[in-house]
């Protein structure tokens, strides 16, 4: 999608990135179908039975999907998503591939009485911080740059096998 904003760059495996996320009530999605789509013709749906709308990035779909409800916001989700990059890492023998992640909120949204995709809206600060700082938290992380722009930092981490 065209403006994607990425929060971090991750180097490491999916398998270690979806059980740095998983606490926090965030839960991995199910790779999207398109029989998927059958759930957006709900227009009254809640948001927790629609699942969170396909993005691409360049063309590709994301690797992992993770959502949760953000405390305290009525009907809006937190949504992480990691789209493999085109590049691997490779340091003393071993290789590892680049995940890009995106943090997005998700919100309900009915267009025209016919479906209900869920509508993206840019991450506030507060959530976007939250996402990092979880992630840098995690033993076995490590955080190789950071920018220091209060309003949407960037980390690039770095997971030991």
């Amino acid at each position: 999608r065209s403006g994607e904003v990425f929060a971090a760059q991750w180097i490491g495996s999916l398998e270690q990135l979806e059980s740095t996320l998983s606490g926090e009530g965030r839960k991995a999605q199910p790779v999207w179908r398109w029989q998927d789509a059958f759930s957006y013709l709900d227009t009254k749906a809640p948001l927790d039975r629609l699942p969170p709308r396909p993005v691409l990035h360049q063309g590709l779909k994301a690797k992992l999907t993770m959502a949760r409800d953000e405390a305290g916001k009525a009907n809006r989700r937190l949504v992480l998503r990691a789209f493999k990059a085109h590049v691997d890492v490779t340091a003393e023998g071993k290789s590892a591939h680049v995940y890009l992640i995106s943090i997005t909120e998700e919100v309900p949204s009915s267009r025209f009485k016919l479906y209900a995709i869920p509508a993206t809206l840019t991450a506030d600060s507060e959530s976007w911080t939250t996402a990092l700082a979880d992630l840098a938290a995690t033993p076995g992380v490590m955080v190789l740059a950071e920018t220091k722009d209060p309003q949407k930092p960037l980390k690039v981490l770095l997971a030991k096998p």
